[in-house]
């Protein structure tokens, strides 16, 4: 497709509808071919404006921006627009691959979407001017952070066997580094558990193109502002956490999880936002297992002690948290500095008999509420929110097989978003709040953007995104 047919295609008209009466903010985005891929992103409007999206069709990336019209008065949230922009389209300088993710950042002091392709980076600028190849290695998976703490968005990526980075300079250049990680000393086994924590790590995508049992993770361990890497070897149970630098990589520390086990998804996270680095172990727990009634997922959490190689503090979990099992919501979100647990727990105290008479019904009344992870002396304690969601859920027979209608959403509002049959319904402690859905809509996620969590809802085989401000 030409440059000149792709914007003609860019002159077609962005509908951008407003939600009627009480409810969340809800826009809606069209687009003159089916996209793929998704990013809402601030742009130069202001925290309460509606965000640009992002979205990308193979090589193209269109960016759509709603307009800032007189706002209606009878509509309740004046921030909401009245009219739209048609999205431009930008034939991406990608060498091989179309992206697999998309990402909002900053790029030369400016707001960006970095599309991140197998062993590539383009950074796009929402504001105008063309985008520009900015890392390349063959088999890296590329993910977006700040790693030097400096206000500007770094690149940082594994290929299963190394770490990579590239950190971004005043003139939006990004200097290269990289470290080969030991090798691990057997052939890795087969990926044992699919739940995966933090969406901000590469491992999923590294593992289906490597036989290495590296996993890699982006987070600020110490609360000084920058990412630090975590390279976690599953089979040795050995993280070690390093802080890229100009000059390379440098050692931070060690710490041996070993004592973990092999089940589950163990990882280190600053969960209470303290400046302290915990253990924790996300796990699977079938119905029989631990007393476990329905599958639920089970939070332990080990504060870690020691010199040289830090170790997991103690045999037992200083915390643990569980929730019914709900196919694709993972239950750890982040809220603010630190992050929140999602607890959901059937509704009605019943027996354990009852219990899992109603689950093979085909359905559960749940309750939801949130925890979030405070600091103490002795680790982190967790802080309830007042309140609890109410929602039903389709039971999970077998847990590792399903493919759920929910998403878990963070931010200032942590809760859980269900997708019903016409519907979009999105609870969370303060109440329930329903959007219209249209048939064979797919609930793609939630994402951060200009002060708000939005929901995102792929529709019309991907020709539309509606969007919910959450």
């Amino acid at each position: 497709m030409t440059r000149r047919a792709l914007l003609t295609l860019a002159a077609l008209l962005l509908l951008c509808a407003p939600a009627r009466g009480q409810g969340p903010s809800v826009l809606r985005w069209t687009f003159p071919e089916p996209v793929e891929r998704l990013a809402p992103a601030a742009g130069s409007g202001g925290p309460d404006a509606p965000p640009l999206m992002a979205a990308t069709a193979g090589r193209v990336l269109y960016v759509a921006r709603p307009d800032l019209a007189a706002p209606d008065p009878a509509r309740p949230d004046p921030a909401q627009p009245d009219a739209a922009a048609p999205p431009l389209a930008r034939l991406l300088p990608l060498a091989a691959a179309a992206p697999e993710a998309l990402q909002a950042g900053t790029w030369r002091g400016a707001p960006a979407i970095f599309c991140l392709a197998p062993g590539e980076a383009v950074a796009v600028p929402l504001e105008g001017g063309e985008g520009r190849s900015v890392a390349r290695a063959p088999g890296m998976v590329w993910r977006v952070a700040d790693l030097d703490g400096d206000g500007r968005d770094d690149l940082w990526g594994t290929d299963g066997r190394s770490l990579a980075a590239a950190l971004q300079d005043a003139d939006g250049g990004f200097l290269p580094v990289r470290l080969d990680l030991p090798a691990p000393p057997a052939p890795a086994p087969a990926r044992r558990e699919a739940w995966r924590v933090s969406a901000g790590r590469a491992a999923e995508a590294v593992q289906a193109r490597s036989e290495a049992s590296f996993r890699v993770w982006a987070d600020d361990l110490d609360g000084d502002g920058a990412a630090e890497l975590t390279a976690l070897d599953e089979q040795a149970g050995t993280a070690r956490v390093y802080r890229a630098e100009r000059g390379g990589f440098r050692p931070l520390f060690a710490a041996d999880l070993a004592a973990l086990g092999a089940a589950g998804d163990v990882f280190l996270l600053d969960l209470d936002g303290d400046g302290r680095a915990e253990a924790a172990r996300l796990r699977l727990l079938a119905p029989g297992e631990e007393g476990a009634v329905l599958p639920m997922l089970a939070l332990d959490v080990f504060p870690l002690s020691g010199s040289g190689p830090l170790r997991a503090a103690g045999a037992r979990p200083a915390l643990r948290l569980t929730t019914v099992f709900a196919p694709e919501a993972e239950p750890l979100v982040r809220a603010g500095p630190g992050w929140a647990f999602l607890a959901l727990a059937p509704r009605l105290p019943a027996s354990a008999g009852e219990t899992a008479r109603l689950a093979a019904g085909g359905e559960l009344e749940l309750s939801l509420r949130v925890a979030r992870f405070v600091p103490s002396p002795d680790g982190p304690a967790v802080s309830w929110d007042a309140g609890a969601g109410r929602l039903t859920l389709p039971a999970a027979a077998d847990p590792r097989l399903a493919a759920g209608p929910c998403r878990a959403a963070g931010g200032a509002r942590p809760g859980v978003a269900v997708r019903g049959e016409g519907r979009l319904l999105l609870v969370s402690p303060r109440g329930a709040a329903e959007i219209p859905a249209r048939p064979g809509a797919f609930l793609l996620g939630s994402a951060e953007a200009a002060g708000r969590s939005w929901l995102l809802l792929r529709e019309d085989g991907g020709r539309s995104v509606r969007g919910a401000a959450w």
